[in-house]
């Protein structure tokens, strides 16, 4: 049998209710149950919480707690809590509920499968986060999005906050996703961060072509000679793809060289590179 706990004190027998209390059930599982127990069928007793009647194995139950709490909801406890976590987001993120809820929608719009609604979205969003407020809360707000989301998000805080992004996009340069990491990787090279050089470099060795494309990308932009070894080595992939992408990298990165317009192949890279190491 179980014991029930007045005012958290053992009464040390086991009492059934008379339906002029409300109960919590502590269970062995760690769960709370409010309702009112109306009696014990057997092994099992029988509650009332809210609506609904449940039967709960008496074995269960660690002990009881009367209280005033039967289960049922409360509208106004409702009403009172979401006041005030309103209140709280207000403070925290400078948007209100309704400035918000344009933000989430227009990032919902980012996986339609239409691509003129993707870019009105990613337009709308660029605009709007010029402010501070909304590039902060779409930060804030990147974990609770899907990587197809987040890729496109990743974008719009380059887009409207350059430098400012740089953080985010070196977090992100590490994501399990390998889309959302060949953005973050192109993005540091498009914004010109050059302190992201060894996390660029680190894309090179991706085991996903998409991110090493990407990295060769960043590379170019930045202007990486040092990369030169390991955007050779890239020459060398198997795909081609990846093989395009150091290609078109190695001339950017090299083209005040008249010499270096004409290499083809990773090995007359690799004689120009022993070469020209600076």
């Amino acid at each position: 049998m179980f014991q029930r706990f007045v005012m958290m004190m053992t009464v040390g027998v086991a009492l059934l209710p008379m339906n002029a209390w409300s109960d919590t059930l502590y269970l062995r599982s760690g769960v709370q149950v409010h309702g009112v127990v109306l009696n014990e069928e057997g092994n099992r007793l029988v509650v009332r919480t809210g609506d609904r009647i449940v039967r709960i194995p008496s074995s269960s139950v660690v002990k009881i707690e009367e209280n005033d709490r039967d289960g049922a909801f409360d509208h106004e406890a409702a009403r009172k809590a979401l006041e005030e976590r309103e209140k709280q987001l207000l403070e925290e993120t400078g948007l209100t509920r309704e400035q918000r809820q344009e933000i989430d929608a227009l990032i919902r719009r980012l996986a339609d499968p239409d691509p003129v609604v993707q870019g009105d979205a990613r337009r709308s969003l660029t605009t709007m986060a010029a402010t501070p407020e909304v590039f902060e809360y779409i930060k804030n707000q990147l974990p609770s999005w899907l990587p197809v989301h987040i890729a496109q998000l990743l974008d719009v805080l380059a887009s409207a906050g350059g430098m400012r992004a740089g953080d985010t996009l070196l977090e992100h340069a590490m994501h399990p996703d390998p889309a959302v990491r060949g953005v973050s990787v192109e993005l540091l090279g498009v914004i010109q961060h050059r302190n992201a050089l060894e996390t660029t470099l680190r894309g090179l060795l991706d085991h996903e072509p998409v991110v090493r494309m990407a990295a060769c990308a960043a590379l170019a932009a930045i202007g990486a000679r040092e990369a030169t070894p390991m955007l050779i080595d890239n020459l060398r992939h198997a795909n081609p793809g990846v093989n395009n992408y150091a290609a078109e990298a190695l001339v950017v990165i090299w083209g005040d060289n008249e010499t270096a317009a004409a290499l083809k192949t990773a090995e007359e890279w690799l004689q120009f590179w022993n070469a020209h190491q600076e």
